[in-house]
């Protein structure tokens, strides 16, 4: 699952989009705290992947920005995992509330598309990731 999180309304209409995508009745996901409690209900059998991508926590009101921490900060890597490509450092990221001690940060420079698809296929299956509850890369730009 994909959802762009570059500011609050862009993650909100990603997560209807997603929604009407997978004909999920839309109170079931309505918003982002209710997209959470959706998302850890489902029985993934550990192959669930959520990509948050460009995430910068701009605009976000202060209950939805406290959910989304506490999601990334408890999640269950019998779920998956979390892919989140951020411009933000990790000293940002720690100030935020974000526990970067749980996850494993890349910091990569700028991809073309096909090093971008590349390298996530050629990523993703590797069992090194699975060791950490969620996987972010910190970059200043990647677009796939």
């Amino acid at each position: 699952m994909w959802l762009s999180s570059n500011g609050f309304w862009r993650l909100e209409l990603s997560i209807k989009r997603l929604a009407q995508g997978l004909n999920v009745h839309r109170g079931k996901v309505d918003g982002l705290r209710a997209f959470v409690t959706w998302y850890v209900g489902q029985d993934s059998h550990g192959h669930g992947f959520l990509v948050l991508d460009d995430l910068s926590f701009e605009s976000f009101p202060d209950l939805e920005k406290k959910a989304l921490i506490e999601f990334l900060n408890t999640f269950d890597e019998k779920l998956g995992k979390v892919l989140i490509t951020t411009r933000l450092q990790p000293a940002v990221l720690s100030k935020l509330g974000i526990d970067t001690s749980k996850v494993r940060l890349i910091e990569l420079g700028t991809f073309s598309k096909d090093e971008a698809c590349k390298f996530m296929t050629t990523r993703l299956g590797n069992d090194s990731w699975t060791d950490r509850k969620s996987t972010r890369l910190n970059s200043s730009h990647i677009t796939i």
